[in-house]
């Protein structure tokens, strides 16, 4: 048996009989109906037979008001008792057991990235020399700058992954956080293509920086591919104004240095 409580104002035109009968016929099915006139409210409680017998026409004028009051308190906090800390522990637990497993059923929303090639800026050392002990993945540590929005952008989909906390991915924790932040859109192809490129494999550990900087190279390398004449914008497929002067001149200066084979082509892709 529910109990509830309701206070309703007196229009002045109708009597407690009349406001009485119509609310027990109302709230007949819930039990016991008691309507009491206070102060040109009427105070009715469904469900409390200790309400009901306070309430009786016998005594109804030598009753206390706040009595009745604290008698439908006394009943609520009887029927709505506070839970135990374990109970209230075990309550957020299946909450949050039914929100993770509502979560894992969802689909993904595919969300399109607006792509760009000036999102980063690819630099050359001072002195182009450095470039000879570089290994890709170091140059691309060290001279890739992504922009603040797209850097936070690739940082969500490396958390993502990064399920140990310890600040690295693996070589298949990589794969996925770098389809993720596609919207599943490249293909194994294509990852295959890059890693190649910076001369990564399967023992490869990638931090977050690195993790950044190949999200910004596939960005820069297959721009093309994810791009049409409709949707792209002009100013997005041309490089950083700084970026074009430096490397402007590049194979000029690969002349009066001796670089790596995998840097030339990194450099000249770029």
């Amino acid at each position: 048996m529910n109990m509830e409580v309701g206070l309703v104002q007196s229009t002045g035109d109708s009597s407690q009989s009349t406001v009485r009968h119509a609310y027990q016929q109302k709230y007949a099915q819930d039990g016991p109906v008691t309507v009491c006139y206070i102060s040109r409210f009427y105070l009715i409680l469904t469900g409390s037979t200790e309400f009901e017998s306070r309430c009786s026409p016998r005594c109804r004028g030598r009753v206390n008001p706040l009595s009745l009051l604290q008698v439908a308190l006394r009943e609520l906090m009887a029927r709505h008792q506070k839970p135990t800390d374990a109970e209230g522990l075990q309550s957020i637990r299946a909450q949050q057991y039914e929100y993770e497993s509502t979560r894992a059923k969802s689909q993904p929303v595919a969300v399109r990235m607006g792509l760009s090639r000036r999102i980063c800026r690819f630099e050359l050392p001072m002195d182009i020399r450095e470039l000879e002990v570089l290994h890709p993945q170091d140059y691309l540590r060290r001279h890739c700058i992504v922009c603040r929005r797209r850097s936070s952008h690739y940082r969500k989909a490396f958390d993502k992954f990064d399920r140990d906390r310890d600040g690295l991915l693996s070589f298949r924790e990589m794969e996925r956080g770098l389809r993720d932040v596609y919207g599943d859109r490249l293909g194994t192809e294509r990852v295959q293509q890059l890693t190649q490129l910076v001369l990564a494999d399967s023992s490869t550990q990638f931090d977050g920086s690195l993790f950044c900087a190949l999200c910004a190279l596939s960005e820069r390398l297959f721009y093309s591919s994810f791009v049409t004449e409709d949707t792209e914008a002009p100013e997005n497929g041309e490089r950083d104004p700084l970026e074009q002067a430096d490397f402007g001149s590049l194979l000029s200066k690969f002349r009066s240095c001796n670089i790596q084979p995998s840097m030339r082509t990194l450099l000249s892709l770029l």
